[in-house]
């Protein structure tokens, strides 16, 4: 009479975990099933003598799932694509502004290097050239103060 006991708790157990099992993977056997049941419908239509309405009809389901999935999938590529483009030159960009930070190159010294050979040259000595008058102006004044 135990043995039957403990014998009747170890199946019930056992057909628990199916049971558990069965509910938490149910979506892949539908699919295996559903899989299952259109391969052999697709044979047995092959086998018959079918009529073009018959098989029209039959593909219907078919083709409004491919075109679903199209209409679903190409907008979502196209937005990755944007997306990752568009985000590679945002990271170029801040790349290039935290590398110019932690050199410690100001906007002007970036400007300076980013225009032409000649335009550089002439900036440079218009800015020597101001330097120059404002050291020559200090030491007029420090002589008028003398």
């Amino acid at each position: 009479m135990q043995s039957s006991r403990i014998e009747m708790e170890r199946t019930r157990k056992s057909a628990d975990r199916v049971k558990s099992c069965l509910k938490e993977n149910s979506l892949i056997l539908l699919t295996l099933i559903g899989i299952a049941v259109g391969f052999a419908l697709g044979l047995g239509l092959q086998k018959l003598d079918s009529s073009p309405d018959l098989l029209q009809w039959t593909g219907l389901p078919g083709e409004l799932f491919l075109r679903g999935l199209k209409a679903t999938i190409v907008p979502i590529v196209v937005c990755m694509v944007i997306t990752g483009e568009g985000g590679g030159v945002i990271k170029v960009s801040q790349y290039k502004k935290d590398k110019n930070f932690l050199e410690g190159k100001t906007e002007k010294q970036n400007r300076i290097k980013s225009e032409s050979g000649e335009e550089r040259g002439k900036k440079e000595e218009e800015e020597e050239d101001d330097e120059k008058e404002k050291d020559e102006e200090e030491e007029k004044k420090k002589s008028e103060g003398r």
